[in-house]
């Protein structure tokens, strides 16, 4: 093209490009390129001259830049791996022997756990445990009963009052060492859900034993009350002045044993634990015998007396039992609680015998019935049964030694409406025309005391316990 034409298109264009700014318009300017991809491997782009975006042709695209790794998934809570929501205990399952009985839930994961935005390990391994059993040691005490004075003594012989030394307080209180073995099932592998388990208690026989003999100055014998004359006498086994030589001897002994068999269901409480559900049968025994020997003699002339009377009682209770059982445990210890009551019924018997035996230069004359407080008016034997109600309640510490093997310690109390105990069967007063060491052809005249009595009063008894289970 001819410089001259080429010179006058600039001149036109610059012309024209000027009168346009004159009148206040622009000529519209090309977009912008964006700028290369750094995320993705898209070519490079440019304006053409119509104002549309082509590729750049001849330019080959950017190298693929790797995205971003991508940030690690939420972890999801799990449910069994964190507390309840609002509550920072931990879950029970973790304590390899949940709050009832150290029973452990298996089937949980033993690696580290959360609790509270921080990890840390467990403990103690976790095993499945169906089956448990064991043996506690126990220390017992009970509520005695009272009878009237078995033993007296005039201390002056120039005095007519009485002192009654024994028994100068209750008899039957203990303390009663026992052994308790248990076990149990469960219907499922984490030993909590449902099951069964069964107990026995016995409670070794305690047999206290008190001798009185000869005194030099002292009158020593039974004490009773005259019918006849209401006034307080004494069945002299010695003398002051030693015409009559002899002693006493009270023995009182004392039985226990009992038995439970439970069926338990568990529900959740509001506080992350395990709550349990009970619901059984109870067997209680408790046995008494408080027997008297009375001997006295006449050294002198060979004669020898002994008076022997003799009260046994007997208590079974038969009980429908319900209660509740729940605590709080952390990975190797626990502490149980247990509340249950039984609902049923007692019988009772007791039983009276009396006995008078003569000796004259040693040989022994026949025996006759009746001694001082068993005679002919109450001897025999007595039974009736009563509505009985028997709360107890226990609680227990366990420590765990290995996942299998628990050491437990605890403290239990229970009550028992209704029983009777020897004391109920004694009568003190006395009619002195039916013993047969005052007159040797008795006479059956009135009134008649002792008269046959049955008196009922509440036990309880309580204690200690020291114990170890094993669960597989």
């Amino acid at each position: 093209m001819d410089k001259r034409i080429r010179l006058s298109i600039c001149l036109g264009l610059v012309f024209s490009g000027s009168l346009l700014a004159q009148q206040g318009q622009s000529l519209p300017l090309p977009p912008i390129p964006p700028p290369p991809s750094e995320l993705n491997d898209t070519p490079a782009f440019m304006a053409s001259p119509s104002g549309s975006i082509q590729p750049v042709q001849g330019v080959a695209p950017l190298p693929p830049v790797k995205s971003p790794p991508a940030a690690p998934p939420t972890a999801v809570p799990d449910p069994l791996m964190t507390p309840p929501e609002g509550s920072t205990t931990l879950p029970p399952w973790w304590n390899n022997a949940p709050p009832v009985s150290g029973t452990p839930v298996t089937g949980r994961p033993t690696t580290p756990y959360v609790v509270d935005g921080g990890r840390r390990p467990s403990e103690i391994v976790v095993v499945e445990s169906r089956f448990w059993y064991g043996a506690d040691f126990l220390m017992l005490f009970g509520k005695g009963y009272n009878t009237p004075p078995l033993v007296g003594i005039i201390r002056d012989s120039n005095s007519s009052v009485i002192d009654n030394i024994y028994p100068d307080e209750r008899l039957g209180t203990g303390p009663f060492s026992a052994v308790r073995m248990y076990g149990g099932l469960s219907f499922d592998t984490d030993g909590l859900t449902s099951g069964f388990d069964v107990s026995y208690t016995h409670v070794f026989d305690r047999t206290v034993t008190e001798q009185f003999g000869h005194a030099n100055g002292q009158v020593l014998g039974r004490p009773f009350v005259d019918a006849n004359t209401g006034i307080a006498n004494l069945l002299q086994a010695t003398t002051s002045d030693g015409f009559l030589r002899g002693s006493i001897v009270v023995k009182s002994h004392t039985e226990m044993n009992g038995g439970e068999i439970r069926y338990f269901i568990s529900d959740a409480s509001q506080f992350g634990e395990v709550f349990q559900w009970l619901v059984g049968f109870r067997y209680f025994r408790l046995a008494d015998r408080l027997r008297s020997d009375f001997r006295t003699e006449i050294p002198t002339a060979q004669l020898g007396l002994h008076l022997h009377d003799e009260f046994r009682t007997t208590n079974r209770a038969y009980l429908t039992q319900v209660g509740v059982r729940g605590g709080y445990s952390a990975p190797r210890w626990f502490i149980n609680g247990e509340l249950k009551v039984g609902l049923g019924v007692i019988a009772q018997r007791g039983v009276i015998e009396g006995s008078t035996t003569a000796g004259n230069g040693g040989a022994t004359l026949p025996s006759q019935l009746g001694g001082l407080l068993a005679l002919s008016g109450n001897i025999g034997n007595y039974e009736q049964s009563r509505f009985g109600v028997m709360p107890e309640v226990m609680l227990q510490f366990g420590y765990r030694i290995t996942p299998s093997l628990t050491l437990l310690a605890g403290y239990e109390f229970m009550f028992l409406n209704s029983v009777i105990r020897p004391g109920g069967l004694i009568d003190g007063t006395v009619n002195t025309d039916r013993v047969p060491s005052v007159n040797l052809n008795p006479v059956l005249s009135s009134p008649v005391r002792p008269a046959p009595v049955f008196s009922t009063e509440s036990f309880w008894l309580q204690g200690i316990s020291l114990g170890i289970q094993y669960r597989f």
